[in-house]
C-alpha cells in the first residue's frame, strides 16, 4: 500500500502535508532468520546464498559436519596478501579463483520457478514438502513473501539493496 498509494504525512520542517511512499529495501537479521525470511536454507553444504552451488565447502572427516573454513578468500581483491598466504589458512593452499558471478533478482526468480518452490503462505513455515533438488543443486525451500511486493523485480531497487547489504 505504501508503494502504490502512499500515506498522508506531515513534514514539520516545511509545515506542510505530503504523500509519503515507502519500500522495504533490506532487513537486518542473523543467519537463521535470514534463512526463514529469504526461503534459502542456511544449513548444509550449500548454505552460502552468495556461493550457492559454486561452493568450496567440505565435510569434516570425524563427524561429517559441513565446514566452510577458507571458502571465501576468493571474494578478496586478486592482489590481497591473504590470497597468497600458505600458512594463515588451509596449509599450502593459495587462492586464485574469482568469486562466483553475482546473481540478480531475475535469475533468483528463475531458480525459484525452475525448482518449483511454493510461496510461503501456500506451503507454510515448516513441515512442507522438500523442493526438488534441495541440498543437491540449490537450497531453496520456499518462495519468500517479499517476492510478492510490487517492486521486488525493480532493477534499481534490487541493485541498491545488494550494494547496501555489503
Amino acid at each position: 500500500m505504501l508503494w502504490e498509494h502512499g500515506a498522508a504525512a506531515y513534514d514539520v520542517s516545511c509545515q506542510q502535508n505530503f504523500n509519503m511512499r515507502a519500500v522495504l529495501m533490506w532487513t537486518i537479521s542473523d543467519f537463521p532468520a535470514y534463512g526463514m525470511i529469504s526461503g534459502w536454507t542456511t544449513h548444509g553444504r550449500l548454505s552460502c546464498p552468495y556461493c550457492q552451488d559454486n561452493t568450496d565447502a567440505f565435510q569434516l572427516k570425524n563427524g561429517r559436519k559441513s565446514c566452510w573454513f577458507d571458502c571465501h578468500r576468493r571474494f578478496l581483491p586478486s592482489d590481497h596478501p591473504y590470497r597468497r598466504s600458505r600458512t594463515l589458512f588451509t596449509k599450502s593452499k593459495k587462492v586464485f579463483d574469482a568469486p562466483p558471478p553475482e546473481i540478480d533478482g531475475y535469475s533468483l526468480l528463475e531458480q525459484l520457478r525452475d525448482f518449483g518452490a511454493d510461496r510461503t503462505p501456500d506451503c507454510g513455515g515448516n513441515g512442507h514438502e522438500a523442493v526438488y533438488g534441495t541440498g543437491e543443486f540449490h537450497n531453496w525451500h520456499k518462495k519468500s513473501i517479499f517476492w510478492d511486493l510490487p517492486y521486488s523485480e525493480d532493477p534499481f531497487i534490487a541493485a541498491q539493496s545488494r550494494c547496501d547489504a555489503r
